[in-house]
């Protein structure tokens, strides 16, 4: 069968659909960084100096690099502390006594080693710290980059996002009752087991990516339809849940969870496939599509995208009983003397804003108008609004235009 997810969304104005689009700032500015969190991790532990020639630095030859260890077959437990501007950075052993203590800021020196070590160089001291899941690594490294870029303000995210709005956002999402309620939606959980699992060819022995995956779920179906690896990336703090179901269920070696966001993280390779549930209220709401398109530039060439399209049908109609309702409510507004005081200034745009509100649950097959058919997002480079008209209901619209199936940023078709 074809290799293609698409959603569909039915709205209902009782205005007419211009207001769809009527989103204010603080629902528009709801990703950003999400509240800092304690960090932990398990390491190995390895210190490396530099013994200096007498003379000082100016004198010639190299200085003695010494390595020492005591306890470099055991693992220790690391600790991320966050403040406001930099990170407590704590190692201890299995008596709570700490063998190491750094700071993480926007000076602090450190690279890669290996597939999973990090080396801190303090003065001419270093640490090289070995851990022992590729996870765990991630995590820490994303923690260092996040603390050393603090101040600079090139994030995609920084430059539009309101704090306040952001910690709503991600403490929303890091309650376990609202993972309940997206995994008990029954339609949406199980279009993407069908269209995950049905699709199994897709994702047999292939490198994938979870484009903020909350509990997890969608990253179980891809190992289920056979991914060989999968990078989960989650901001919110329900991340420490989606750990602990991988660890459960044994999956330790087939999902990485990465904490951060998208426009942060860093991957240790590109992936074959990006998945997401990045559909807010009317798709745009909480510009998860956002992140979602910022995700392919971790996508290898002639990847794919579940989902690849998504469409929008809007209906204009007339009730009028409902139009009744809303003008009653908004009549409250035009008391002159409410308790003294006169509220009909206040009127007119109390009748905006009723008359603003989506319908939700209405039948477009039972509407007598046209159909709009908006085509608002694909996974091309040029990711357009697009309207199309149709002169019949929506069972009959006009297609618009699809990724082609060559493209190197779309899902094939």
């Amino acid at each position: 069968m074809p290799s293609s997810l698409s959603f569909s969304k039915t709205a209902e104005l009782s205005s007419g659909w211009a207001a769809v689009f009527e989103f204010s700032p603080l629902t528009l500015n709801l990703m950003a960084s999400p509240p800092p969190h304690q960090l932990q991790c398990s390491v190995k532990l390895v210190f490396l100096s530099e013994e200096q020639r007498k003379g000082g630095e100016d004198s010639s030859g190299c200085g003695l690099l010494q390595l020492s260890s005591s306890s470099n077959t055991k693992l220790l437990q690391l600790n991320v502390h966050p403040g406001e501007d930099d990170a407590d950075i704590t190692i201890t052993d299995g008596d709570g006594v700490c063998v190491f203590k750094s700071l993480i800021n926007k000076d602090t020196e450190y690279c890669r080693v290996g597939k999973q070590s990090v080396l801190i160089t303090i003065g001419f001291n270093s640490a090289l710290l070995h851990f022992k899941t590729h996870s765990e690594y991630s995590s820490f490294h994303n923690a260092l980059k996040r603390y050393r870029n603090h101040r600079k303000e090139h994030n995609v995210f920084s430059q539009r996002t309101e704090e306040s709005s952001a910690s709503q956002y991600f403490q929303f999402y890091g309650c376990l009752s609202q993972q309940q309620n997206m995994l008990q939606d029954y339609v949406r959980t199980t279009t993407y087991h069908k269209a995950i699992l049905q699709n199994h060819v897709d994702f047999n022995n292939k490198v994938v990516l979870d484009v903020g995956c909350g509990s997890g779920i969608l990253s179980f179906f891809a190992v289920q339809a056979g991914a060989r690896k999968v990078y989960a990336v989650e901001g919110s703090s329900v991340a420490k849940y989606a750990e602990m179901l991988v660890i459960s269920n044994n999956l330790s070696e087939k999902i990485s969870i990465i904490r951060g966001k998208i426009e942060e993280i860093t991957l240790p390779e590109y992936v074959d496939v990006i998945i997401s549930e990045p559909m807010g209220y009317m798709l745009f709401n909480e510009r998860m599509l956002e992140s979602y398109l910022h995700s392919k530039k971790w996508l290898k060439p002639k990847g794919m995208m579940f989902p690849a399209f998504s469409d929008i049908h809007l209906a204009p109609f007339s009730d009028e009983q409902l139009y009744t309702e809303h003008y009653s409510r908004a009549n409250f507004w035009y008391q002159q003397c409410f308790y003294g005081v006169n509220l009909a200034g206040l009127r007119s745009a109390a009748v905006d804003e009723y008359f603003r509100q989506p319908i939700i649950n209405g039948d477009p097959l039972c509407f007598p108008h046209g159909t709009v058919w908006i085509s608002p997002w694909t996974c091309n480079m040029g990711h357009s609004l697009a309207f199309h008209r149709s002169d019949r209901t929506s069972n009959s619209l006009v297609p618009g235009t699809l990724p082609s199936p060559d493209s190197s940023l779309c899902k094939r078709g």
